[in-house]
């Protein structure tokens, strides 16, 4: 030992220290984790019955009987600090190892065997292996000397083609920053091998990257790796340090302030765990070609669409924070576990055998189900738990984690393409467009079009009109998409919003009266300008004067279920006012809302005993008749009593309108709690139906119950020839809908100033989509164009969708009414 500083001779291997206690301080090697199978596939190998070898003594001059005997594998290398150390006849297992602890190990896991089968040949062998193992005891005064003494008796172990009982390349980094190694000619100085090549500049360059990832670790890194090596063995990751050094150079890319380099290196290691769990690939198939792609045909591999699936998780996270609060927390806490790999498998898709703690006979090939199948009920269980759009987005993450869109992932990130612009680009295709720029590929991916479903299932207040934002706020899907939303892009949204502004203002128009007298409606009729102005031609060119009482007020607890009619006095007055109109071109139609207390207005008492009692009622007067609407099918929850609803006409033949169906729901724009309260006053403030919130959150109709569409007034302005209309209740604008549609000059009465800056919000959208349509009366090529690139959004949510039918009951008939 003086002399050369190494002493080897043959000993007992109860002298060496197994390290399974270790603290890994200073000279405390702690030889980290080995699976239960690595072991006892070395110990098959060189520890079993079956590879005994045969033996003979010869003992005064006389060669004895051949003998079974079992041979140590490797010497065992331990180190000392000094001397006296070794001053010793017999060690009690405090013979410090650098290395090879893993085939000690294996040589218990053999005698434990032989123990449980009872088998004392087998125990004989293996003591008589154990009191003649080569121990080699170096003598490392520094712990330079003892790095290289653990390196060299690592590779000394990889001699006999076995690596799994040998140190990772993470640990062999280890040994390279203990050494101080700065650079290649560093290493190569200090003698330091791997896999038995010598140090070279690929090596120093991942060994580099490592020691980078655990110093910033806090052992995230290394815990990955240590389970990973566990389940397939050091071979597949550990050891190969092309595919680590790619893993280091690709973390380092993908890495931000909140997702730094060794978080993204630990979490691609676990999904790569997850991966090979789920049986989307074998170790042995998992090469570094699957694992990091082809750079020479530019192809991606597993670990780039993994970096998707993080900015998948990452693009989603704002959509959780439209939910309530409560439920948004829940949320967040549900989606941070599907994204880490261990705690998504334990809650979708481990065998249900394993989770029961069910053992399966080995050596047999049980046939285990799906994982889709494994984790539904599970799935099925937290999806109730939330509203269908969650729920739709939960379902999208699992499948996102089982590996079901891998391929869509590799193709986004081989484009380079961010989710953000894939799915705006599915936005903006969804719109049609004859200058339609060309989009990438990644627009047609499944699951991009999944993603964007989900988001649109999110953004509940598209039909929503606000009374702050007279400019339509951006999409949903235009917030998530921070690319699109420069400075430039806001100034030109905003011109172009003015242009359409402009257009609008050239066919209708708003006024606000303080109260329905004859006098205001009066003043407002004549103040109506181009409506005002009108000269009509008769049979060819009329004015319709319209007013509807279920567009007046609302003040029911369930304004969905139950109608509110507006004051006798205020409907009389404003029936007063249609009754001295005198115009040779007029006509005025009064819709009852399918309310008792406005049709004994409209329509003459049948006892003639009550008849002075109802003097003024409409259709007492000259010239004017019934006319009805036949609703067909069945009617809305919301909708309340249904039933022919009589209005006045001054025409001289019966007027029906049979086949109308309610304004379906996807028609008609909502309205916030807030900005209703200041525009309907007398409201009180109720929750809207559970499933309503489902499609629309909280928001709601104007009125609950406005279900004339805009079919039908579209049919009455082309039959009745109408050219300016006068609206006495505005309601949420689908009469000036059908004005722009057709053209018509178009004058709406409103409540109060709030209502009427909410229609005009109302007209402006609506008019920006007839702006995109060529063939529509407000149609101009180049606004058209700018329409469609700063509005592409808004034209998409104009779009009728189906929500959902709503379920439909049997109308009530007036024999009904109680």
């Amino acid at each position: 030992m003086k002399s050369s500083g190494m002493y080897e001779a043959a000993g007992l291997a109860l002298w060496l220290r197994t390290g399974v206690w270790s603290l890994a301080k200073g000279r405390d090697v702690d030889p980290g984790d080995v699976s239960y199978a690595a072991l006892t596939r070395f110990a098959d190998m060189y520890f079993s019955k079956a590879v005994s070898l045969k033996t003979y003594v010869t003992r005064e001059g006389k060669r004895q009987k051949p003998h079974d005997r079992l041979v140590w594998p490797v010497p065992m290398v331990c180190t000392c600090e000094n001397m006296p150390e070794l001053d010793k006849k017999f060690f009690e297992g405090n013979l410090n190892l650098v290395g090879c602890h893993f085939v000690l190990w294996s040589w218990y896991v053999a005698l434990a065997a032989a123990l449980r089968n009872n088998d004392k040949d087998w125990l004989a062998l293996l003591w008589e292996a154990g009191l003649s193992v080569t121990i080699q005891v170096r003598y490392c005064p520094d712990m330079i000397d003892f790095v290289k003494a653990r390196n060299q008796a690592s590779e000394g172990l990889k001699a006999i083609n076995d690596v799994n009982p040998s140190e990772t390349f993470v640990q062999f980094a280890l040994l390279a920053k203990q050494l101080n190694v700065e650079k290649e000619a560093d290493g190569s100085a200090h003698g330091l091998r791997f896999n038995n090549s010598p140090y070279n500049a690929s090596m120093h360059k991942a060994a580099m990257g490592i020691i980078f990832l655990l110093e910033g670790d806090g052992g995230l890194f290394q815990k990955a790796m240590s389970k990973l090596e566990l389940a397939y063995g050091r071979e597949f990751l550990s050891n190969a340090y092309s595919k680590l050094s790619r893993l280091v150079s690709l973390c380092k890319q993908a890495a931000a302030n909140e997702n730094p380099t060794h978080i993204v290196a630990a979490w691609l290691v676990e999904m790569l765990h997850l991966a090979l769990r789920l049986k989307l690939i074998s170790a042995k198939q998992a090469t570094e070609v699957w694992l990091f792609g082809d750079r020479k045909h530019g192809t991606t591999g597993f670990c780039q669409a993994c970096l998707v699936v993080k900015e998948a998780f990452d693009f989603v996270a704002p959509l959780l924070q439209k939910l309530p609060e409560q439920e948004a927390q829940k949320c967040t806490t549900v989606v941070a576990n599907i994204c880490k790999p261990e705690q998504c498998w334990l809650d979708f898709f481990v065998p249900e055998a394993s989770e029961a703690g069910i053992l399966q006979e080995e050596g047999e090939e049980q046939e285990e189900a799906p994982a889709a199948i494994l984790g539904a009920n599970k799935l099925n269980s937290l999806k109730a738990e939330f509203n269908k759009a969650t729920g739709a987005l939960l379902e999208l993450l699992i499948d996102l984690m089982r590996g079901e869109y891998l391929a869509d992932c590799r193709t986004l990130a081989k484009e380079n393409v961010k989710l953000a612009q894939a799915v705006s680009e599915v936005a903006v295709q969804a719109v049609p467009a004859d200058d339609q720029q060309d989009s990438s590929s990644c627009s047609s991916l499944g699951f991009v079009k999944n993603l964007y479903l989900v988001v649109q299932a999110y953004d509940t207040n598209t039909k929503s009109v606000s009374l702050a934002a007279p400019l339509p706020t951006p999409s949903l899907i235009q917030s998530l998409n921070p690319s699109i939303s420069s400075e430039q892009d806001a100034a030109g949204r905003a011109r172009a919003w003015k242009q359409v502004q402009s257009e609008c203002r050239k066919f209708v128009t708003f006024s606000v009266v303080p109260k329905y007298t004859k006098e205001a409606l009066n003043s407002a009729f004549r103040n109506s300008g181009k409506v005002w102005a009108h000269k009509g031609d008769l049979n060819t060119s009329h004015r319709l004067i319209v007013g509807s009482a279920d567009l007046v007020t609302e003040t029911s607890q369930e304004p969905w279920l139950t109608p509110s009619a507006p004051a006798a006095d205020a409907w009389k007055a404003l029936a007063g006012f249609c009754m001295g109109l005198a115009g040779n071109t007029d006509f005025i139609f009064l819709f009852d809302g399918r309310m008792r207390e406005i049709r004994r207005i409209h329509a003459p008492c049948l006892d003639e005993k009550k008849l002075p009692l109802f003097e003024d009622v409409v259709l007492t007067q000259t010239q004017t008749e019934e006319l009805f609407v036949i609703y067909s099918g069945g009617c809305l929850p919301r909708a309340g009593r249904v039933r022919r609803v009589p209005l006045a006409a001054r025409k001289l033949e019966t007027w029906t309108f049979s086949g109308v169906t309610f304004r379906p729901v996807s028609e008609p724009p909502l309205i916030n709690a807030d900005d209703k309260k200041k525009i309907l006053p007398a409201n009180q403030a109720v929750q809207v139906p559970e499933t309503w919130k489902e499609s629309h959150a909280e928001d709601g109709p104007l009125f609950w119950q406005e279900c004339k569409p805009i079919e039908l007034y579209l049919a009455l302005l082309d039959e009745f020839k109408g050219q300016a209309v006068l609206d006495l209740t505005a309601g949420s604008g689908a009469l000036m809908e059908a004005c722009l549609t057709r053209g018509v000059q178009y004058h709406g009465i409103c409540l109060n100033r709030d209502h009427m800056t909410w229609l005009q919000a109302v007209a402006d959208r609506a008019a920006c989509g007839l702006i995109s349509i060529e063939g529509s009366t407000l149609f101009g090529e180049e606004l058209a164009k700018l329409v469609k690139h700063h509005f592409a959004d808004l034209l998409q949510r104009l779009v009728p969708t189906d929500d959902g039918a709503e379920e439909l009951l049997e109308p009530a008939s007036d024999d009904d009414a109680a």
